[in-house]
């Protein structure tokens, strides 16, 4: 999704603003030394560091050695004006496998817990031994495949570009990205919830059946996404309201619109 999104951010930006193409050889050249000097140590160090970290800072380079090229030919005006979508490039460099082995344990660990709540709310029997759950007639591990790491980035990639072409303050950002952790652990533990309740009370098949395997993984995202959605809505509407209230935008109803790419209405 990166390259795509930064694309489109790029022109709904160059047509909201436009800022004068003067080229910086020399910022954009110390930026082009930096990332040679990044990937020089990558290479040199690729044998004492784990492989996904090595990988990490060769991605690491090209994007910075990019953004250099786009300075040295169009100058830092371009690069203050697309800061977001330039920044958003830095996404493609892979997580290193550490990282994100924690960050898989943590959603794998929110879900187990989140899913024996959901459990003990709708009444059914259950008991909990690490990421094992027991009901009445299976039991349902939780495993590191469950728990939605690659449906939770692309939730926080659809988030961040949410949160800069709707919202302007930083606390409502930072709130949309709390609700979007919360709203994550509620997707893994909803989709675990129903489908051991199905197999419990209706035919053990469902957990070898299409909504786990095929149709459940994106019937599940786009509930997440609609709850995302929901939540935008609700602090573009609070933030809109204090824009007409606050003296500062009174009688300038215009102050509420948001134009993407507009750095200054922030």
């Amino acid at each position: 999704m990166v390259l795509p999104v930064v694309i489109s951010l790029l022109w709904l930006e160059s047509k909201s603003r436009h800022a004068s193409l003067t080229p910086a050889p020399l910022q954009g050249g110390s930026l082009l030394l930096s990332s040679l000097a990044i990937s020089a140590f990558g290479w040199r160090y690729s044998v004492d560091l784990n492989p996904s970290y090595g990988l990490s800072l060769h991605v690491f380079a090209l994007v910075l050695a990019w953004i250099g090229l786009i300075v040295t030919c169009y100058g830092s005006s371009t690069l203050r004006q697309h800061s977001f979508a330039l920044a958003f490039l830095f996404l493609l460099v892979p997580i290193p496998s550490t990282i994100l082995d924690r960050l898989t344990y943590f959603l794998q660990y929110s879900s187990t817990l989140a899913t024996h709540a959901l459990f003990v709310i709708a009444g059914v029997p259950v008991t909990r031994d690490g990421f094992v759950l027991s009901l009445p007639t299976i039991e349902i591990e939780v495993a590191a495949q469950c728990s939605g790491i690659r449906s939770s980035m692309m939730l926080f990639l659809t988030t961040l570009v949410l949160a800069h072409l709707f919202l302007h303050s930083l606390w409502r950002q930072a709130l949309l990205f709390v609700s979007v952790i919360a709203i994550t652990i509620f997707k893994n533990a909803l989709r675990i919830f129903t489908l051991s309740t199905l197999a419990v009370y209706v035919d053990p098949i469902w957990l070898d059946g299409d909504l786990h395997h095929r149709y459940g993984g994106s019937l599940f995202f786009a509930l997440a996404i609609c709850l995302i959605l929901a939540v935008v809505r609700a602090l573009r509407r609070s933030e809109q309201r204090k824009m007409l209230v606050h003296p500062k935008f009174r009688g300038d109803v215009r102050s509420s619109t948001f134009v993407p790419g507009d750095v200054s209405s922030r």
